[in-house]
């Protein structure tokens, strides 16, 4: 991921070019010292191996590009987003959601989400060597949460027999955890490019990843389901998204099986209750359902499912 075309990347609103851009001089400096003390232990294969130019200089720098990206990927995961972002609280805040966690395995014993965690398990610290195994363990239960608490409107097959499409999705882990055959996710570009990666470095190692539409277009994204059954899942993301986006989002979500939201109180001026109060109404013969966060650090946000 050149920095050409970072600066080419067509941003939302809220987001903040000038600090992507931060990020990236950062990440290339700390990458460059991850390949220097760290580099002999990165692959490039299968990588960018179809569209190498022609001419030897252009093959030297396209693997040299190719080698480079994928240390930086796998730095990135290790120091950045799996230390603070993908896991952003610390050992004593997940302590306190580890209570819920038997709650949860015992909820989906027998399922393909068991058999998918323990794949992950194995294998993502064993890649990714900044993640702890226990955080991982309690990270990816967390994800599940929302299905045992609204288990009265939602029955737990509701997430193993309908296509989930994810508005949001980080690293891509949740898809990954949920298994089945056929997934979604709508992101932004860098982020789909990173979970891509990810995906196919943890397939390399064995784990089942499941054949994955994404994209930064939704209705590109609306065309590609147009004939499943589907839930949507976001966390956090959605109600991040400007008024613009999650209109633009409605089609998607009024034709979905349920959708499940993780919810800011309030975001940029927009209260986020009452928001998804008219998103509701928008959407006849479907109900919204509420279950407050109470874990640290997201005490006080809200789960919520519209059916």
């Amino acid at each position: 991921m050149s920095l050409a075309n970072l600066t080419g990347i067509q941003l939302p609103g809220y987001m903040s070019k000038r600090r992507l851009l931060a990020n990236y001089v950062t990440l290339a400096l700390k990458t460059t010292v991850g390949a220097y003390r760290r580099g002999a232990g990165y692959r490039t294969a299968p990588f960018h191996a179809s569209s190498l130019p022609p001419g030897v200089w252009g093959q030297f720098t396209k693997v040299f590009e190719a080698y480079f990206e994928q240390v930086a990927v796998r730095y990135m995961l290790d120091s950045f987003i799996v230390r603070r972002t993908m896991l952003p609280a610390s050992s004593a805040d997940f302590a306190q959601f580890a209570q819920y966690r038997p709650v949860i395995a015992d909820y989906f014993a027998g399922s393909e989400v068991s058999e998918q965690i323990k794949q992950l398990l194995a294998t993502v610290p064993a890649v990714f060597h900044g993640v702890e195994h226990d955080m991982l363990d309690i990270w990816l239960w967390s994800y599940f949460w929302p299905f045992y608490l609204f288990r009265e409107h939602l029955p737990r097959n509701a997430i193993l027999e309908t296509m989930p499409v994810e508005l949001g999705a980080g690293t891509g882990l949740f898809n990954l955890a949920i298994g089945g055959g056929l997934a979604a996710i709508f992101d932004l570009p860098v982020v789909l490019h990173l979970q891509h990666v990810v995906a196919e470095l943890l397939r390399e190692h064995g784990v089942s990843v499941p054949t994955t539409h994404r994209t930064s277009d939704l209705n590109e994204l609306e065309a590609k389901i147009a004939d499943r059954r589907y839930g949507v899942m976001s966390y956090w993301a959605f109600t991040e998204f400007p008024r613009e986006l999650r209109e633009l989002s409605l089609p998607l979500l009024k034709r979905s099986e349920y959708a499940l939201f993780a919810s800011n109180p309030a975001f940029q001026g927009v209260d986020n209750r009452l928001y998804f109060q008219e998103l509701a109404a928008q959407m006849p013969g479907k109900q919204v359902h509420y279950a407050p966060i109470d874990w640290h650090p997201y005490a006080g946000h809200t789960y919520i499912l519209i059916k």
